[in-house]
């Protein structure tokens, strides 16, 4: 394949907090990218002036073969995906036409056009509500009645788009890399009504806390930084398989209100409210990244918090100027 470095390497949905950064990084490494991106969710401004960019959607197959056959990728990673923020906007069809329908528009492009590598942005999500705080191996997917994946039509349809991944490495002989990555976080994630967006607001308006159920829900948060140089470190393996990308801890919500509190210099007025849903926790096992990709998260929650707050006040000040 040549020089490592001259690779040409298409991003779906390269426009976006992920994989806006995602290519930024690669670029500066010395790789060739090219993004194709709807910009449904992602921003053009997202989109550096070194990489190549198509306004295409890879639900469209005419428009993504036309792409693949004009560029002729040797690796393809697919960060494309619709995330919802509210029950409200949930849409099962559209799960299964971004997730999967376009997932296998890219696979047979690439099967057709010679790419020699897929890379699939996963989620913690597959492993449906885990709140025992046992830490899950890519292994343990397991949709049954007491851990129901299938409560989450988002990750029911990664799944899906994960075994056509499989399917095309066993017919096709297509490398691949599965990365299910944790609840990522960092500077400039918008649209998203997350509590840690919501307890930063809080803090800067001083605002009470709504905590439900005592605060002891808990995610596996992993900082965009590490997400990144997870991505790019299967990019550089050429081990196939499917790896956990997380922070490696239980971050609970009580533990973001410590963290926020030591970095603001103040305590909130907490209000404690009734919960009536089932504590929503998932924690990955790492240690395959770490043993097969050589990577390890950098950033503990603490520093990852600091930079999303500092960002926020370098912007504030940009505006005043």
């Amino acid at each position: 394949m040549g020089n490592d470095k001259m690779k040409k390497i298409l991003i779906a949905g390269g426009a976006g907090f992920i994989g806006s950064r995602l290519a930024n990084k690669l670029i500066f490494l010395g790789y060739k990218v090219i993004i194709l991106d709807n910009l449904s969710t992602g921003k053009k401004e997202n989109v550096t002036g070194a990489a190549k960019f198509y306004l295409a959607d890879i639900r469209d197959e005419k428009s993504v073969e036309k792409i693949f056959k004009k560029e002729r990728p040797e690796i393809v990673i697919n960060q494309a995906a619709k995330v919802y923020w509210s029950e409200k906007e949930k849409n099962q069809l559209l799960d299964i036409s971004v997730s999967l329908m376009g997932t296998i528009n890219l696979l047979n492009s690439c099967v057709k056009h010679g790419a020699k590598k897929f890379i699939f942005a996963s989620t913690i999500s597959v492993y449906g509500r885990r709140p025992d705080k046992k830490r899950v191996k890519e292994t343990e997917i397991i949709a049954c009645d007491n851990i129901p994946l299938a409560i989450f039509s988002y990750a029911s349809a990664k799944n899906a788009a994960e075994q056509y991944i499989y399917y095309f490495n066993k017919k096709f002989k297509l490398d691949y890399a599965i990365l299910r990555y944790g609840h990522v976080y960092g500077p400039g994630q918008t649209g998203q009504r997350d509590v840690i967006s919501i307890f930063m607001e809080n803090f800067l308006k001083n605002k009470p806390l709504l905590v439900a159920g005592g605060g002891g829900q808990f995610r596996d948060y992993v900082y965009i930084e590490d997400v990144v140089e997870a991505t790019i470190s299967a990019v550089k393996k050429k081990n196939n398989g499917i790896f956990n990308i997380g922070g490696g801890q239980a971050v609970t919500v009580n533990n973001l209100i410590n963290i926020f509190s030591k970095i603001f210099k103040k305590n909130i007025k907490i209000k404690n409210i009734k919960s009536v849903e089932r504590p929503d926790g998932r924690l990955m096992d790492i240690s395959k990244a770490k043993r097969e990709l050589k990577w390890s998260p950098r950033f503990s929650m603490e520093a990852g918090l600091r930079k999303i707050v500092l960002d926020y006040f370098n912007k504030k000040q940009s505006k005043i100027k």
